[in-house]
């Protein structure tokens, strides 16, 4: 095994930490990557590496410890059908906060049907986080699309399953993801999917899934539905039952993830967590939608 860390240029005492680990261990690199964007790290990575299997793993996770072995043997076994196998993602959170993200994108209200996130059985899925590839396919579809940023796994991973590939889930391993500790910064990432999911979009003139609709949809709902009501007033209670219809389900689904949920490690008030988690819900559906449809204006 060969451990390629692609650094954009980090000051925080990472290259001093992976240049000790390399002194010491032949098969860790350092690689740079100048223009800091994850596309682009990609590809540095992919370039360098030797290996037949080639694992793209986030700084912001650690992967179970037989991760990349039971992944590889999937892709063994395959004889070539399955060219990527991931585990589920589990997300975690220090602070209060992280951990009522975590929670909200743990469930199916939060993220839909991202089986990778949610589903407890294996299956040929359209995509996986920290995905386990089998070099050919790789080498078969091209270069990671470094136009397709904030998307550029979801645009790999769809152009594999265009090409005949499969991806395969695999939930009994797992990788554990750390999740933004402040609501602004969640605003930011999943307002940053979305304008990525119409690069796809707009490249390949189809999206891999359905559930990518969804957000924008709701959002471009909320907005125009209280416009319209504005203008004609039945309209606006239409509007209202669709709002609190939304809310209610969002109290719903927090109440139901937070009942003795072992990612809760801070003792605070049921309400409270309910309220932190529903507020973890419209980050990512409103930064989602808004995302989406600002990229397509």
């Amino acid at each position: 095994m060969e451990i390629l860390v692609v650094d954009g240029m980090s000051t925080d005492g990472t290259r001093r930490i992976v240049g000790d680990c390399a002194a010491r261990a032949p098969q860790v690199r350092l690689l740079d990557n100048a223009t800091r964007l994850i596309p682009t790290a990609m590809n540095i990575g992919l370039q360098a590496a030797r290996g037949r299997y080639i694992a793209i793993v986030g700084a912001h996770c650690e992967l179970s410890r037989d991760y990349i072995a039971e992944c590889c043997r999937v892709l063994e076994a395959s004889r070539g059908e399955v060219v990527c196998a991931g585990g589920r993602v589990r997300a975690a959170g220090a602070s209060f906060v992280a951990q009522a993200i975590a929670l909200a994108m743990s469930s199916p209200f939060g993220v839909g049907n991202a089986r990778f996130r949610v589903s407890e059985q294996p299956a040929d899925v359209d995509t996986v986080a920290f995905g386990v590839y089998r070099r050919a396919a790789l080498e078969a579809i091209g270069r990671v699309d470094e136009r397709m940023l904030y998307a550029e796994d979801d645009e790999l991973n769809f152009r594999l399953t265009q090409a005949g590939f499969r991806i395969r889930l695999l939930p009994q391993v797992s990788s554990k993801y750390y999740v933004r500790d402040r609501y602004r910064d969640l605003w930011a990432q999943y307002f940053n999917y979305g304008r990525g999911k119409v690069r796809l979009l707009r490249k390949h003139r189809r999206l891999p899934s359905w559930r990518a609709l969804v957000p924008p949809l709701f959002v471009a709902a909320l907005v125009g539905g209280w416009i319209a009501g504005l203008l004609f007033q039945p309209l606006l209670w239409l509007w209202s039952g669709m709002l609190v219809a939304y809310v209610v389900a969002g109290l719903f689904a927090a109440a139901s993830m937070g009942r003795g949920s072992t990612r809760i490690k801070e003792k605070s008030p049921p309400l409270r967590w309910i309220a932190a988690v529903c507020g973890a819900f419209v980050c990512l559906h409103v930064a989602y939608g808004t995302g989406f449809l600002r990229e397509v204006v």
